[in-house]
């Protein structure tokens, strides 16, 4: 009885062991894809990836009844979608 005890503990102290370096492997595994990869490292110096146009300012305009449909239309040509990020990452 004794000795089904004793393989019975190794046993379960081999599996926690396998499971420990199991987990080890993945945790390094995430740790190098996410600090593997930087979107801004290929940029010129002084350059930015682009996240999203800033609002358009009219001057030197008359207001008439084509003013809102223009400033609308040149909204939507003027827009570009911005780079996507990885969890909130520039």
């Amino acid at each position: 009885m004794e000795r089904n005890s004793r393989h019975a503990h190794s046993h379960l102290v081999t599996h926690r062991g396998s499971l420990f370096c199991t987990a080890m492997v993945l945790l390094l595994v995430l740790t190098a894809m996410l600090s593997a990869c930087s979107t801004t490292s290929a940029l010129p110096e002084g350059e930015q990836l682009y996240t999203g146009m800033t609002p358009t300012e009219y001057t030197n305009y008359t207001k008439n009844a084509h003013f809102k449909g223009v400033r609308e239309e040149l909204d939507i040509v003027l827009a570009t979608k911005p780079n996507a990020s990885l969890f909130g990452s520039p």
